[in-house]
């Protein structure tokens, strides 16, 4: 019977250099964007690449909701009568 708190202040200790190392060795990345991340994770080179990707795909969008809107504008102007 006396032997039952040796194996919890054990299994404490245990848990207690289990919360340092998180603490200590896993890197924080709740406010990064996935760019961001992936820099810290991955790599300079990878983050880059992933910048790359989706810089052209906002280009791609922006360049189509360009045309979208002037094509929008210009159905929405009426004639006038001189």
């Amino acid at each position: 019977m006396n032997s039952k708190w040796k194996f919890y202040i054990t299994y404490d200790i245990w848990l207690a250099f289990e919360l340092v190392a998180v603490y200590f060795l896993f890197v924080e990345t709740g406010s990064l964007s996935l760019e961001e991340t992936a820099v810290i994770l991955d790599g300079e080179e990878y983050g880059n690449k992933l910048i790359g990707k989706a810089a052209s795909i906002a280009e791609k969008e922006i360049g189509e909701n360009a045309k979208l809107q002037a094509i929008s504008n210009s159905e929405q102007i009426m004639p006038r009568k001189l």
